[in-house]
């Protein structure tokens, strides 16, 4: 085994061993390049996609809201009107 590795060392020159680490090095960089691309393209047409977010409340929610003075009686009162008035129009 090490006398093949003396053999392999004795038959690579300096640059060529330089030249082919320079080689290695630059292709995983690129391959790194292309896949954080690829992943920021992959993420951003995910969300794209899927920017709904949940900007709804529930009735449950309103409520605790309002019990813990976060909301008015005029904002409780028309949000939990827009929310049943939504759920009639879906049926």
């Amino acid at each position: 085994m090490t006398c093949g590795v003396i053999m392999l060392a004795q038959g690579i020159n300096t640059a060529d061993l330089i030249r082919a680490f320079a080689v290695l090095a630059g292709s995983f960089i690129l391959l790194g390049i292309v896949l954080g691309v690829l992943r920021y393209y992959l993420i951003r047409r995910g969300t794209d996609d899927h920017t709904e977010l949940r900007t709804s409340f529930t009735l449950h929610d309103l409520r605790t809201m309002h019990e813990a003075g976060e909301l008015t009686d005029e904002e409780y009162e028309a949000m939990r009107e827009r929310i049943t008035r939504s759920v009639r129009d879906e049926d």
